[in-house]
């Protein structure tokens, strides 16, 4: 129980990252089409129109992806605090 903050601040990055990035992936989609950040797949380079419906609906779902993730993850180890112990004991981590 003495590692249950440090297993509940870890367990919530990678849903809030994902928050995040949904968000600006959503309001604040990348203008032009580019190899570097965005949502890049065949389909989407094909034209611009594409590129930019894949950038919002992608951000979208990383929206809600990462909603849905934080919301289970938070319900989880607040119900199953113990759990996380034998979690990081497994793991060879505590």
């Amino acid at each position: 129980m003495k590692n249950y903050f440090i297993v509940f601040i870890c367990s919530l990055i990678v849903p809030l990252i994902m928050l995040i990035c949904g968000y600006f992936l959503w309001k604040f989609p990348p203008k032009k089409r580019n190899s570097f950040i965005g949502y890049r797949t065949s389909s989407s380079m094909r034209s611009d129109e594409s590129w930019a419906f894949a950038q919002k609906y992608c951000g979208r779902i990383w929206l809600w992806s990462g909603f849905g993730m934080l919301l289970l993850t938070a319900i989880l180890l607040i119900l199953l605090p113990d759990k996380s112990d034998a979690a990081l004991k497994s793991a060879s981590l505590g």
